[in-house]
């Protein structure tokens, strides 16, 4: 009998977090940030109180700046944790919460940064010291420069494409999340106006092998040809996903649609060739009229709205109604579902207060009170 009960205390949460899940299934999401939890009764407090207040799927962000937040062979611990093993794993805390509430865990990737901050890591292993290559360079050699923005991976080069492969086939085999969320799968900190990244010898290289073209004898190809490399990339990990866990969920957090073709992201092709299970289009702002504007320009954009999960930015929002309206418009124009952004603006964490929460204490708790209690939609 002790052998029996032990079998099923290691089978039993598996099975929990593989639960057949469908991205319609997702009604009601929440982003929880690497900053919200520090300690395992932290992420616990986190699932349960999303459960509580209705949400149905969570983002739970295990990988922020080319460091981990669960226990990775790959990477090393997150600066959120001071380069160490806190003493927990927080996600297998958070998978293992999840199943007991009975809502979906997903784990959230910051695909390309590799780091943020305008003083590089502080330990030798990480990504900005020990692969300097795979980072952006201009067409002077110049590499991206540290500031208060993420630096980023070079999604042009293959190995960069394999190493990030390794890291969602590590969180997808090893751990019963229901899905895997990307985030940051574009180009970070590239304007027209700025430098032409990535512009090293490489990845020049492998662009005239496609193409027989340097770069500067057709942008608009090269900008393409850019854009292809962040699409390969998704497929890449698509592939990687189904084959390590099949039953798993790929979704992304995306650019608005007048905006994704600036940083090389072609979500609508990912969408219509199957590439992701569905994406999340960011309209963060607190007018509602330039938000319904944002869900106009997504119609537009896609004939697949069932695969389209509009984000809504209630940390923008110093008013209940506004995140209300918003619901409400996502909802009349027949999307199946939404997500809010993010966790903080609903429950106190251990990110740093926001300025709408600090100057209106009980914003949090109006918020809260209002999903809880706002007509359903059947």
């Amino acid at each position: 009998m002790k052998r029996l009960l032990s079998l099923l205390f290691l089978v039993v949460p598996a099975a929990c977090g593989f639960l057949p899940q469908r991205s319609s299934d997702v009604k009601q999401a929440v982003w929880v940030n690497r900053w919200d939890f520090k300690t395992e009764s932290d992420v616990r407090t986190i699932v349960r109180n999303c459960a509580r207040a209705g949400f149905d799927t969570i983002f739970f962000q295990v990988r922020g700046q080319g460091t981990a937040l669960y226990a990775s062979e790959i990477e090393p611990w997150s600066q959120e944790f001071g380069y160490r093993y806190p003493g927990f794993d927080p996600l297998d805390v958070a998978c293992d919460e999840a199943s007991k509430q009975g809502v979906a865990l997903h784990a959230w990737v910051n695909m390309l940064p590799a780091w943020k901050g305008e003083k590089p890591p502080a330990i030798n292993n990480q990504l900005y010291h020990s692969k300097p290559g795979w980072f952006l360079y201009d067409q002077n050699g110049k590499r991206q420069p540290l500031s208060e923005h993420y630096v980023i991976l070079n999604p042009c080069l293959p190995e960069v494409r394999k190493y990030l492969n390794r890291i969602c086939e590590e969180i997808v085999s090893r751990y019963p999340v229901q899905g895997l969320h990307m985030d940051y799968i574009r180009f970070v900190g590239v304007t027209d106006a700025g430098p032409d990244y990535p512009r090293d010898a490489r990845t020049v290289a492998l662009y005239k092998k496609d193409t027989g073209l340097e770069p500067q004898e057709d942008i608009e190809r090269w900008n393409q040809w850019k854009t292809d490399q962040v699409t390969r990339l998704v497929s890449d990990v698509r592939e990687t996903v189904k084959r390590a866990a099949p039953r798993t969920l790929l979704t992304a957090a995306v650019f608005k649609a007048k905006n994704a073709p600036g940083v090389y992201q072609d979500w609508p092709t990912w969408i219509a060739k199957g590439k992701v299970d569905a994406v999340f289009p960011m309209l963060y702002t607190g007018d509602s009229s330039e938000f319904r504007q944002y869900l106009g320009d997504v119609t537009e954009a896609t004939q697949q709205k069932d695969k389209v999960f509009p984000i809504i930015g209630v940390y923008k929002q110093a008013k209940v109604q506004q995140t209300l309206d918003q619901i409400a418009s996502v909802e009349s124009m027949g999307f199946p579902g939404y997500g809010l952004y993010a966790y903080s603006s609903f429950f106190r964490s251990k990110a740093p207060v926001d300025s709408l929460e600090a100057k209106d204490p009980d914003l949090r708790v109006r918020r809260r009170e209002a999903l809880v209690t706002r007509p359903q939609n059947n």
